[in-house]
C-alpha cells in the first residue's frame, strides 16, 4: 500500500512542470496590490508627521506658559475686560509661535455681574502661523 501511495506521488510530481504564466501573473499582481497599500501608508505617516511635531511643541509651550503663569503673583481681576491682569509671557518662545491675549478673565459664578472668590479663568493659546495650534485651560484663585 505505501509502494502504491509512493509510486502515486512521483508520477504527479514528475508531470509538474512549473508554475504556469497565469499563476505567476496573479502573484505579481497581489504583490504589487500590497507594495502600493504599504507605501500609500508610509506616505500618509510622513505627511502627518510635521503636523503633530507642531502640535506636540505648541502644547510644550502652552503648558510652559501657564506654569510660568502659576509662578507669578496672583492679579486682581475686575469685571471691565480693560482691567484685566496681563501676565508676563514666557521669555523665550520657538520662531513662527505665539500666545494669544488675554490670559486671565474674571469669573462670575452667579451672574451677579462680580468677580466671586477672586477666581480667575486662564487660557492660554498657542498660535502658529496665526493659526491656534493648542490651547490650555484651568481656574487659579487668590
Amino acid at each position: 500500500m505505501i509502494r502504491r501511495c509512493k509510486a502515486v506521488l512521483r508520477r504527479a510530481l514528475r508531470d509538474q512542470q512549473g508554475m504556469t504564466f497565469a499563476e505567476v501573473l496573479s502573484a505579481l499582481v497581489i504583490l504589487a496590490m500590497v507594495g502600493v497599500t504599504f507605501l500609500t501608508g508610509m506616505t500618509s505617516i510622513s505627511r502627518a508627521t510635521p503636523r503633530i511635531d507642531e502640535k506636540v511643541t505648541a502644547l510644550s509651550v502652552a503648558e510652559s506658559q501657564m506654569e510660568h503663569i502659576r509662578a507669578q503673583d496672583y492679579q486682581v481681576t475686575s469685571v471691565n475686560p480693560a482691567d484685566w491682569p496681563v501676565y508676563d509671557l514666557l521669555p523665550d518662545m520657538p520662531p513662527d509661535y505665539s500666545i494669544q491675549l488675554p490670559v486671565a478673565t474674571h469669573v462670575d459664578l452667579d451672574g451677579d455681574g462680580l468677580n466671586d472668590n477672586h477666581v480667575q479663568y486662564l487660557r492660554v493659546r498657542v498660535l502658529k502661523d496665526g493659526q491656534v495650534q493648542a490651547t490650555v485651560e484651568e481656574y487659579r484663585t487668590e
